[in-house]
C-alpha cells in the first residue's frame, strides 16, 4: 500500500487503527523548506510500498497544521510509530537512520511523550 492520506483516507484510518495490532508510522516534515524532509520522503514511499501491512503516513507540518495541533518538534523529520496504542518511536530520523530505526522497533522506546496523533486519527470524522 501507499502513503494513506489523512484527508482522503480518514475513514479508512480510523477503521485500520481499530485492530489492537496496528502498527502506525507517520513521518513528520515540511519538504517546502526541510532540504532533509525531501531528502527522507521518497524512502518513506518506498517503505509504505514494502510494508503493506503497516499504516504510513506523511504529514508535512505546514500542511497539516490543523490536524498536527500545538506539537512542534525540536527537529524534522520525525518519526513516529504507534504497536497498537502504544507509542514505541518519537524521534528525529535522516535519510541514513531512518531504515535502521524502523528495524530497531522494540517496545524499550515505550514511555515517549505521545503527540496524539494516533487518538484524532481514530476519530473517522475529524476531517469534515
Amino acid at each position: 500500500m501507499s502513503l494513506v492520506d489523512p484527508w482522503r483516507d480518514a475513514a479508512q484510518l480510523a477503521h485500520r487503527l481499530q485492530s489492537p495490532n496496528a502498527v502506525l508510522v507517520v513521518v513528520l516534515g515540511a519538504q517546502a523548506w526541510c532540504q532533509k524532509c525531501r531528502d527522507i520522503f521518497p524512502l518513506v514511499q518506498e517503505y509504505a510500498q514494502a510494508a503493506p501491512e503497516k499504516i504510513c503516513l506523511w504529514l508535512d507540518i505546514e500542511e497539516h497544521q490543523e490536524f498536527i495541533g500545538d506539537y512542534l518538534p525540536e527537529d524534522l523529520p520525525v518519526l513516529a510509530v504507534w504497536q497498537g496504542p502504544q507509542l514505541i518511536i518519537l524521534q528525529s530520523v535522516t535519510a541514513s537512520s531512518f531504515g535502521p530505526t524502523l528495524q530497531e522497533i522494540s517496545t524499550s522506546f515505550a514511555g515517549t511523550n505521545d503527540p496524539g496523533i494516533r487518538a484524532r486519527l481514530l476519530q473517522e470524522n475529524w476531517a469534515r
